[in-house]
């Protein structure tokens, strides 16, 4: 906080420049478009992964800038009708001229920002943004980049330098066309100077701890631990991503991480999970029916008073309703709590998000700063039954 404060100080006492004496101009900054396969994919329910980073992407840029002070943002809720027509009748929005001109024109905003992401591969993105003029459309300025991985950490920093490129680098007109803004020159030194607004903010942006990203990690650092028998896991492809895959046939054995996490600043889990299937006839409030298709762990140690180690067990419960919470069956030191239950979304990719630090204070009565483990299991050793499940993208952060 002493560090923002020096920066937002320093920056105030700087002389001002003829061009920030202007008042801000209006920008609007439409959804990022997500190019996969050559293929606009704009509510693809099969890349939960990308539309959840595309969202984020979009909010950082249009928090950048209006961090900025150069832009007044403008919301497109004036135009809301005319991008959702736009939206299902132009495959490429960034590339209409035409469209952005009439969006901008009923917003009636000095400039329109379009933002597009290309999933080339797992390994390749390509991330835009061009400004354009809000009255006729025309190109005022453009920058790219590569990335290198799809996951949130990349996204994250893509974004970043993306924005960072964008502030420091002039991108000369296009031959032949005259602008009526203020001065190219004045443009860009009000640019130069805003990306020192934005750069503390952004490195401190959202912070994120991954524990299971097993599409870009596999399974380094996780070890198996046997109850009954062994649970099959092991690393697939579904929808072009390397997620876990788990079999209980009778078994009961999980994947386990140690890894301290700090909940004081990242108290939210996430993770992404799937089934094939619920079980049937159990009463998981039992020792004979304590199954379930999927489970998620946060083990909290108790040190040397290793008595004194509690566990939240996330569950998909094949009869309990959502939201549900009880003891475990065999220890009064594990609480569970059906985050899914039934089979209204079996075969469905799921996204979870829990404040764990939350969780324990209300299940527990005290206060967790830090967790030390975190476990999945898909396990019917009570049961006999089978069940099939799959998991993904299990990370803390400091945001839902």
């Amino acid at each position: 906080m002493r560090i923002t404060t020096f920066v937002f100080v320093c920056l105030l006492s700087l002389p001002m420049p003829l061009a920030w004496a202007d008042q801000p101009e209006s920008l609007a900054v439409l959804d990022t478009e997500l190019i996969i396969d050559n293929k606009p994919t704009p509510h693809s329910p099969d890349r939960p992964g990308e539309i959840e980073r595309a969202g984020y992407m979009t909010d950082h840029i249009r928090k950048a800038f209006e961090l900025s002070g150069v832009y007044e943002l403008v919301s497109l809720e004036g135009a809301a009708a005319t991008v959702s027509d736009l939206q299902d009748s132009v495959s490429n929005l960034h590339n209409c001229k035409s469209c952005i001109s009439s969006i901008g024109q009923e917003l009636d905003v000095d400039y329109v920002a379009t933002v597009w992401v290309q999933v080339v591969s797992n390994l390749i993105i390509n991330f835009n943004m061009v400004l354009r003029d809000g009255q006729t459309g025309e190109v005022v300025k453009t920058s790219f980049i590569d990335i290198r991985g799809n996951n949130n950490r990349t996204w994250r920093s893509g974004t970043n330098y993306l924005l960072k490129k964008f502030f420091n680098e002039y991108h000369a007109e296009i031959p032949g066309q005259a602008r009526s803004r203020p001065a190219q020159s004045g443009l860009r030194n009000r640019m130069k100077l805003s990306v020192a607004l934005l750069l503390l903010p952004f490195l401190t942006a959202a912070a994120d701890v991954a524990v299971g990203d097993f599409d870009s990690n596999g399974l380094h650092q996780w070890q198996n631990k046997s109850f009954e028998g062994e649970t099959r896991y092991e690393l697939v492809m579904d929808d072009g991503r390397q997620v876990v895959r788990a079999e209980s046939d009778g078994t009961a054995s999980g994947l386990y991480r140690e890894q301290t996490i700090d909940l004081t600043r990242t108290p939210w889990l996430r993770w992404r999970w799937k089934v094939a299937n619920v079980l049937e006839g159990v009463d998981e409030t039992t020792k004979s029916g304590d199954d379930y298709p999927a489970r998620v762990y946060v083990v909290f140690s108790g040190g040397l008073a290793f008595w004194r180690t509690r566990t939240i067990v996330y569950v998909w419960s094949s009869n309990q309703s959502v939201g549900s919470e009880w003891r475990s069956a065999f220890t009064d030191k594990a609480r569970i709590i059906a985050v899914q239950g039934g089979k209204g979304r079996v075969g469905e990719w799921v996204t979870e998000s829990r404040n764990v630090r939350e969780d324990y204070h209300r299940l527990f009565g005290d206060d967790a700063e830090k967790a030390d483990a975190v476990a999945i299991m898909t396990d019917t050793d009570n049961s006999g039954q089978s069940a099939v499940a799959w998991y993904a993208d299990i990370r803390f952060s400091d945001q839902p």
